[in-house]
């Protein structure tokens, strides 16, 4: 955190300038523009996950690629979430409890538990 943060408060991603860090660090070993493809996972692979099942994302704004996580807020598909959570790191929530966790955190741990909860009972009435 401050002041020995190393990411700045806002950090723009612009391709021209990923362009220009990656052309001048690997130019030497036959890196090109056709190289340099920004879209191609989403691409590839899409950004939605219509076969995928029982997955809580949970993202942070305190992380600086949280750009890329499944939703940019708090919302749920069927039986996908994502939680956004404003003071947190993408897997915060996942770590063991600390004394000074956030509020936030605290709440999406409740949630989570709640839905892991819910999801053993309805596989348990399955049986």
């Amino acid at each position: 955190g401050p002041p020995f943060d190393p990411f700045d408060k806002w950090c723009p991603y612009l391709n021209e300038d990923k362009f220009n860090d990656c052309n001048q660090s690997y130019y030497n070993v036959g890196y090109t523009k056709e190289l340099f493809r920004p879209t191609w996972i989403f691409n590839n692979y899409g950004i939605e996950y219509p076969t995928a099942t029982n997955i809580i994302f949970s993202n942070g704004k305190l992380d600086p690629w949280s750009g890329g996580g499944w939703r940019q807020t708090t919302t749920n598909v069927g039986s996908l979430y994502s939680y956004v959570v404003e003071d947190s790191a993408h897997h915060y929530d996942l770590r063991g409890e600390h004394p000074l966790d956030t509020q936030s955190i605290k709440e999406l741990r409740n949630k989570e538990k709640y839905l892991y909860k819910l999801k053993i009972i309805f596989l348990f009435l399955l049986i």
